[in-house]
């Protein structure tokens, strides 16, 4: 944890001196920001975490759009559908957990035909078909499995 810390902290000290580089704010080439490198050693490292960064920042299902923020969303759908596991299975909802099941399903599929792939799309669709596809189990199990209790007649 503190290593990777200490490169996000050196990796942004960098590219504010960087910055004040440019506007002229330090004089000199790069010589601040090749002292920093050269102590901390770590020179390598930040350009690729700050490259990976870039990318991740930059993807056209990026935090930039839309098509994050719904998928990362749609998380508390699942997250919702996990809780209810504890819930008896009486409580279920068929229509509820068909139609969960079924855009998990279908959208999982969608998501890797369009373009860009939006891995966190499919991931969303998947968990939430498993969680549909559980909670049906659970319902169906106790609605057809479970034998009937015995009716105690009162005499």
């Amino acid at each position: 944890m503190f290593e990777t810390t200490s490169y996000v902290a050196a990796a942004l000290f960098v590219s504010v001196l960087s910055q004040r580089e440019r506007e002229g704010r330090i004089s000199g080439e790069t010589e601040s920001e090749d002292w920093l490198v050269k102590f901390l050693g770590i020179g390598q490292k930040i350009s690729m975490a700050t490259s990976k960064l870039q990318a991740i920042w930059n993807h056209p299902a990026g935090p930039k759009t839309i098509h994050f923020w719904a998928p990362t969303f749609k998380w508390g759908i699942s997250i919702a559908n996990i809780a209810d596991f504890a819930k008896p299975p009486e409580k279920l909802s068929y229509p509820q957990q068909i139609a969960v099941t079924c855009t998990g399903v279908i959208w999982s599929r969608y998501s890797m035909v369009i373009n860009p792939k939006n891995w966190n799309l499919f991931s969303v669709n998947v968990a939430m078909a498993g969680t549909g596809i559980y909670q049906l189990a659970r319902k169906i199990k106790h609605d057809y499995a479970t034998e009937a209790e015995p009716a105690v007649a009162n005499e």
